[in-house]
This record gives C-alpha cells, structure tokens and sequence, in this order.
C-alpha cells in the first residue's frame, strides 16, 4: 500500500479551518493548520484536489508506486498572507486616523488588495489554494 503524505502549511489566517483531501474526487480526510497527516492508497495514478468551503485548489497529478510515499503541502495562495496582512494593516491605519484627524482617504489604498482577494473569492476560488511537492 502506497502512502500520501499531506502537510497544511501553518498560517495566521487559517488556523481555525480544516482542509479536506481529494484523490480523484473522493474526500480521503481533513488536515487542519500545521498539521501533517498520512492516508494509506492503493498505487496508481490520483488527481489531489485540496478544498475549503468553496474554495480549493487545482488538481495535482501524481503516481504511486506499490510501497511509496509521496510527501505534498498545501497552502494559501501566492502571497495570501502578506495581502491579507497589508489590508487588514490599512484597515486599521484608517480607523486610527480618522479618530486623530480628519484624514479620510486612507481606506483607498486598500482597494487593489480587496480586488486581489474578491478574486481568489470568486472566480480564481479555485487557485485559492496551492499543492506542492516536498523535495
């Protein structure tokens, strides 16, 4: 029995969500923030899809020898921790200003991370997140 290694990267904006493991559509289990889980397959040929909710990733294609392990992360987009960072920082740099002064255009610099992130929302929910091979 070949086995499948999945490792959810850890991360501030997602430590409370389970992540469900698909191999070619079927849900094989959940992996939660930082943790590592092992799932036993037969050896063959597996699309692995991650999801969240509605949001997932691309499938991964990869063989499996009889008695092999393959070892696969997964985590949030390209950058999705410094974009969420970045807004909700602008965010609060906004609320802060307009109770010192009565500057009040700050919460436009966060428009291009709100377009980024309604994206990764909507029509790139499946980009959302990310599946690598560990080396």
């Amino acid at each position: 029995m070949a086995k499948l290694k999945v490792t959810l990267e850890p991360e501030w904006n997602k430590r409370t969500k389970k992540i469900d493991i698909f191999t070619n559509g079927q849900e094989i289990g959940s992996v939660y923030n930082g943790e590592t889980r092992e799932f036993d397959v037969a050896a063959g040929t597996y699309k692995v899809q991650a999801k969240t909710g509605w949001r997932g990733s691309k499938e991964y294609k990869l063989t499996l020898a009889d008695n092999e392990t393959k070892a696969l992360n997964v985590a949030l987009f390209k950058y999705g921790n410094s974009i969420l960072t970045i807004f909700l920082l602008i965010l609060v740099v906004h609320f802060i200003a307009l109770g010192l002064s009565n500057i009040k255009f700050i919460v436009l610099f966060t428009i291009p991370f709100a377009l980024i992130l309604a994206y990764y929302l909507t029509f790139g929910k499946d980009d959302y997140l990310t599946i690598k091979e560990k080396e």
